[in-house]
């Protein structure tokens, strides 16, 4: 897929295979970015998520220092094709404080997998990838959550990142 890397990590406890789509040459304060290397409505998410704080840190309750999503560690954007996936996890080891994840993904068929499972010591809850919906969360021990598989071919697409504390 152009401009999209397919990205393979195997650690000891988090694993993925995915695409992703960064802004790798600048972080959010910055007013230039290579719209080559990063589409230009993407640089705009990411500079005003970082110029929000105020608001974010209203409903983390503490105060927000920044916004992970530019820098050539960071997702930009993810792509989900057949076999990818995200092991499940919980972003604290990531040291976020404000979790967010912006599907985009528009007619997904249940069939294809993908999806976003939320698990609890009581059990665990399916949503399936949409469109324009956002899950934001507080990262703790209790907010583990990951991507299954993706069993057919389509394209399942969000935007995510977090904010990290002061």
């Amino acid at each position: 897929v152009k401009n999209w890397e397919h990205e393979v990590y195997a650690g000891e406890q988090l694993q993925w295979s995915r695409h992703v789509l960064r802004c790798p040459n600048g972080y959010a304060g910055i007013k230039s970015i290579d719209h080559h290397a990063c589409p230009r409505i993407l640089g705009h998410f990411h500079r005003w998520m970082n110029k929000t704080l105020a608001f974010w840190s209203g409903l983390a309750g503490r105060p927000l220092s920044r916004w992970s999503g530019l820098g050539p560690k960071a997702p930009a954007a993810t792509l989900y094709q057949a076999g990818d996936f995200l092991s499940p996890h919980t972003d604290l080891e990531r040291g976020c404080a404000l979790s967010v994840i912006w599907h985009l993904t528009p007619g997904w068929e249940a069939k294809r997998g993908g999806h976003f499972w939320w698990s609890f010591e009581t059990g665990s809850k399916m949503e399936m990838p949409s469109w324009n919906t956002m899950y934001i969360f507080k990262p703790s021990d209790k907010s583990v959550h990951h991507v299954s598989p993706v069993m057919q071919s389509g394209n399942r697409f969000a935007v995510s990142g977090c904010f990290y504390p002061q």
